[in-house]
């Protein structure tokens, strides 16, 4: 079966207050998001250190189930996917302005990169996805992206 990666990027874009570029709307993200779960069994979450709102809710939600490290200006929480983790992805996902709460979220599949979504939801990369699979990521995104595959 042929498999291609992915890369895609949101078009409609604004600006928050506090400098966030974000999606004019993320009513693809639990469609999404629930797809990509599916497929995954670990996670690793990525915060810039001043994020300390989000930072955290993570460290009092998951600090028994995530590791937690900070590795220069990143916060890093990393582990295996469970119920409650994407229950939190798929349920509590924005924050104060409207953007994604999270700036890279980098999703593992039997220790290999599977997909990521970067910059706080707006960038998404994607790794050896088959035909009908891509169809099904198209399908839960808007019509009016970048997407490329290689």
């Amino acid at each position: 079966m042929n498999t291609a990666n992915i890369y895609f990027e949101i078009n409609e874009l604004e600006y928050t207050d506090s400098g966030y570029r974000i999606s004019v709307s993320y009513s693809f993200w639990k469609p999404l998001m629930n797809y990509i779960l599916a497929m995954s069994d670990s996670i690793e979450i990525r915060c810039w250190n001043d994020e300390k709102e989000v930072i955290n809710e993570l460290k009092e939600r998951f600090l028994t189930e995530l590791v937690y490290k900070v590795e220069r200006n990143e916060t890093v929480f990393s582990g295996a996917l469970t119920p409650k983790i994407a229950e939190y992805l798929t349920s509590n996902f924005l924050g104060k302005e409207n953007q994604l709460k999270w700036f890279f979220l980098f999703f593992h599949r039997k220790g290999r990169f599977l997909f990521s979504s970067e910059h706080n939801g707006t960038e998404f990369v994607g790794y050896v996805f088959n035909t009908e699979q891509i169809e099904t990521i198209k399908k839960r995104m808007p019509n009016n992206i970048n997407f490329h595959t290689w």
